[in-house]
């Protein structure tokens, strides 16, 4: 009796392996493909928000986990936070930091995210956003982001202003289950121009896509899709609940990311490799 008891766990444990093989080779055949579909692209965002979410790839929509530029939904039963900074190793003086923190209420969530780019005295943008996240029915939640944006740039040019303020709304819903969940953010709705005095860029409403995958546990799948940009996609494993390592491509660009959780604390490091500005390096305290 004892004998067929342990060929029964024995069967099993070799079962659970044999799952997990099958999704890490699941997710590395996945993160391969999207890389040669968004080879032809290239781009890389300057201003991130969040070292951890970088780490896999940068996205967001569908995950509810952290604020981020993207994101407009978080998970009501979550208290977080998440403070760092950025380094780009081939600029000399050209530095970022970023700070953000989610309250839960009920069945709502009120989050806050501030990040800046500095470079030396010449260059400083900086970015506000308030967002507010309730729970409509069990599987599907909406929310909204009120975003304020700052650019000063020293010297502009004699007699133009050289700062410039604007603002936009993000709305977004998000549809989710134990296995898979499906996201949609409408970014930049009332968007005004952004202005140096006689130089105008215009900005535009953009429709974003995100959708993720949890295929174990210890794993999780996700993507972002935005017409006419690169995918954001990547993987992310935890072992254990105190390791977390990350694999990704967002805007051509390969990211990687590993988390170390200590006794009250995550410590959270990323990379993105080889963009316009050399290697760019992440790193961050959070509380999950």
């Amino acid at each position: 009796m004892e004998t067929r008891k342990n060929k029964d766990k024995m069967k099993l444990r070799q079962k659970n392996l044999a799952i997990c093989h099958f999704v890490v080779l699941l997710l590395y055949y996945f993160v391969t493909l999207v890389f040669f579909v968004t080879f032809s692209f290239a781009s890389f965002e300057m201003h991130p928000v969040s070292a951890d979410v970088i780490g896999r790839g940068g996205w967001s929509v569908a995950s509810a986990d952290k604020i981020t530029s993207e994101a407009c939904v978080l998970i009501p039963s979550r208290k977080l936070f998440e403070a760092g900074a950025s380094n780009y190793y081939s600029v000399a003086g050209l530095n970022g930091q970023f700070l953000s923190a989610q309250f839960p209420f009920s069945s709502a969530s009120v989050g806050f995210l501030y990040s800046s780019l500095k470079f030396r005295t010449v260059y400083r943008e900086s970015r506000f956003s308030a967002l507010f996240s309730r729970d409509i029915t069990k599987n599907l939640s909406a929310g909204l982001k009120i975003n304020s944006y700052g650019i000063y740039v020293s010297d502009f040019e004699e007699n133009l202003n050289n700062t410039a303020n604007f603002s936009d709304i993000d709305f977004g819903i998000l549809l989710k289950s134990g296995l898979f969940n499906l996201g949609v953010s409408i970014l930049g709705l009332n968007s005004r121009e952004i202005a140096f005095s006689k130089i105008p860029e215009e900005k535009r409403t953009r429709y974003r896509i995100g959708m993720a995958l949890n295929p174990a546990e210890i794993a999780r799948i996700g993507l972002d899709y935005e017409k006419n940009e690169p995918l954001s996609a990547g993987i992310e494993i935890g072992i254990a609940h105190a390791l977390k390592s990350a694999l990704g491509v967002r805007k051509n660009r390969f990211t990687m990311g590993f988390s170390v959780r200590l006794p009250f604390f995550w410590i959270n490091f990323s990379a993105v490799m080889s963009n316009e500005l050399g290697n760019a390096y992440f790193v961050s305290v959070s509380n999950e």
